[in-house]
């Protein structure tokens, strides 16, 4: 019996830059939602959707410039919400903008879960 039959190498798929360069729309939205619990990683997030290598395709693109928005009028709303909390209408601002995040997060992860582009 002749066994001519090779096993197959164990090797460990190749982790390239680009599968993570794909991934990172998702990852500055769960950093988002994080920031519900550990406020800091919404910065953090912010700061990576900013700094983000924009050399991807359409659709990677149009999640990272969803992501900027949503850290930048969420980071304005904020100040906002914040100034406006000495009239007591602040407190109400704050939650609308908190909502309106967490609104914009889950629909960028669906959209970006489904490999669709987030329109702009």
């Amino acid at each position: 019996m002749d066994n001519d039959v090779q096993q197959p190498e164990h090797a460990s798929p190749p982790s390239t830059q680009g599968e993570f360069q794909d991934k990172t729309g998702l990852f500055i939205y769960i950093l988002y939602l994080a920031s519900f619990v550990v406020g800091i990683t919404y910065l953090i997030g912010g700061v990576w959707a900013y700094v983000a290598d924009q050399s991807g395709d359409a659709r990677i693109q149009s999640h990272i410039e969803n992501a900027k928005k949503i850290f930048l009028w969420g980071l304005v709303g904020y100040i906002v919400g914040f100034i406006l909390t000495a009239v007591f209408v602040g407190v109400f601002v704050i939650i609308g903008v908190s909502i309106w995040i967490l609104y914009r997060t889950i629909k960028g992860i669906i959209r970006f879960n489904k490999g669709e582009a987030y329109p702009l």
